[in-house]
């Protein structure tokens, strides 16, 4: 079975994101990966989800917009 990289590397980025919060506690990022800011102005993410054209679609939970990233 054949994974496109993309299905590695955009979630792994948008995991980067959230837990980039002041709401997280920051862990060390493991050798060979790069701690990168892919959005910001996200309020209280709660949710997130992928469409299949490559989307990342963000839930706030304080107002309850959903972002399109």
């Amino acid at each position: 079975m054949r994974v496109s990289l993309r299905f590695i590397v955009v979630p792994a980025l948008a995991l980067a994101v959230v837990l980039s919060g002041p709401w997280s506690v920051r862990a060390d990022v493991p050798a060979g990966f790069q701690d990168t800011l892919f959005v910001s102005g996200v309020a209280e993410p709660s949710a997130l989800a992928f469409a299949p054209d490559g989307r990342l679609f963000v839930l706030e939970k304080g107002n309850g917009r959903v972002r399109v990233v």
